[in-house]
């Protein structure tokens, strides 16, 4: 969001931004966690609340094995999250499928409805017509399943405090009673400049010397990787023929990560020198403008076109994953419960070795297996190439 808010706002002040994960549509972005979250907050679900763990088990195993092999190797990783689209309905309990027949394993219609919302757009219908709000979230967003006790409470509160300035009726219910009016009330006063949603960043790309890098994990279950997918569509839109590019391009590009949650983790290829990527333990596989993505930025904006990157390289380490049992002398999570405290840890690291290496691809290209090559070790990038979908 900072990133963004200072191309939009202040050009001239940086050569080169690399932004994360941004929450570029802060508003909306707030009534999405909250309607998304949400699913899974017992007070609201009712009786489509479903146990936490199907969702790292029968819905990751489903849509893996839809659409796992979209580019053309199964690894465990959706590559191709935007344009996998699910069918749920073999989760459904009495439906001819592996899951059906397990009542550990399946859905009961309400359930299964409560599912869904979690992969779909955040809509409001109080006003008799649907209005879009929010973008969805991605298949492949259960390596993620932690986020939905996450930020709906921050989401609540900021839109109670900095939104409706406390000025709610006693019975006010923040998970609940979202409407159209609320959210339009926040698009109008926009507390701090917080909505960074303003695709016209000629004045930052003109001239084609500034460069900007933008990221964001195709698993993140806080912020939606699909606004940041829109955000880059509406300005290639908004900028052609004002800043001087022959394409968008040429100064701005958008790197979706398959397999990555908020900013980092999961089973794909996140490590590759962004923020919080630097850690012990955390670093990319190598020190160069292939692997480490500040670096690519830096020679981008100093060496200009020679240097714009085709692809980055992820690396992705091994795991350990464990049950971490509950201090029952800390207080509940804020709201109703939920039970992601059921969860694994699982922590990846360069200590426990490298699995292999994936490319990332600039929007709206996407990583496809070529068919033969090898798929593990710090060379298994070379095997993918970057392709429209």
């Amino acid at each position: 969001m900072q990133g963004f808010g200072s191309v939009q706002n202040y050009p001239e002040d940086f050569d080169a931004v690399l932004a994360g994960a941004p929450a570029i549509y802060f508003n909306r972005v707030n009534h999405g966690q909250i309607h998304t979250q949400s699913r899974h907050r017992k007070a609201v679900a009712g009786s489509g609340f479903f146990d936490i763990k199907l969702l790292i088990t029968s819905v990751r195993d489903l849509v893996l094995d839809q659409c796992d092999a979209l580019d053309g190797l199964k690894d465990g990783v959706i590559n191709q999250a935007y344009t996998c689209k699910p069918d749920f309905s073999p989760l459904l309990c009495g439906s001819n499928s592996k899951y059906g027949q397990n009542t550990a394993a399946c859905f009961n219609s309400t359930q299964l409805a409560n599912l869904q919302e979690l992969f779909r757009d955040t809509i409001y219908n109080d006003t008799g017509a649907p209005t879009f709000i929010y973008d969805r979230y991605l298949p492949g967003l259960d390596i993620s399943a932690s986020a939905l006790t996450g930020a709906a409470a921050k989401a609540v509160g900021w839109i109670t405090n900095a939104i409706l300035q406390n000025q709610t009726a006693p019975d006010f219910n923040g998970y609940t009673n979202q409407t159209v009016a609320i959210f339009q009330r926040g698009e109008h006063f926009n507390p701090g400049g917080s909505n960074t949603d303003n695709p016209d960043i000629s004045a930052f790309l003109s001239g084609g010397k500034r460069k900007l890098i933008h990221y964001h994990g195709l698993g993140d279950l806080t912020i939606s990787p699909a606004a940041s997918i829109r955000y880059y569509n509406e300005v290639a839109q908004t900028v052609q023929g004002k800043a001087g590019l022959k394409s968008l391009s040429d100064s701005y590009r958008f790197f979706g990560v398959p397999g990555m949650s908020h900013c980092r983790n999961g089973p794909g290829a996140f490590l590759f020198g962004a923020p919080t990527q630097n850690d012990a333990g955390n670093t990319p596989l190598k020190w160069d403008t292939e692997h480490d993505i500040i670096l690519s930025l830096v020679a981008w904006a100093e060496h200009g076109d020679a240097y714009a990157p085709k692809y980055q390289v992820g690396a992705a380490y091994e795991s350990v994953t464990a049950d971490i049992p509950n201090n029952p002398a800390l207080p509940a999570p804020v709201g109703v419960a939920s039970d992601t405290s059921a969860l694994p840890t699982t922590i990846w690291s360069r200590l426990y070795g490298l699995r292999h290496t994936r490319k990332l691809c600039p929007w709206p290209q996407v990583p496809h297996y070529d068919g033969h090559g090898n798929h593990e070790g710090p060379e298994a990038y070379r095997s993918f190439e970057c392709r429209d979908p």
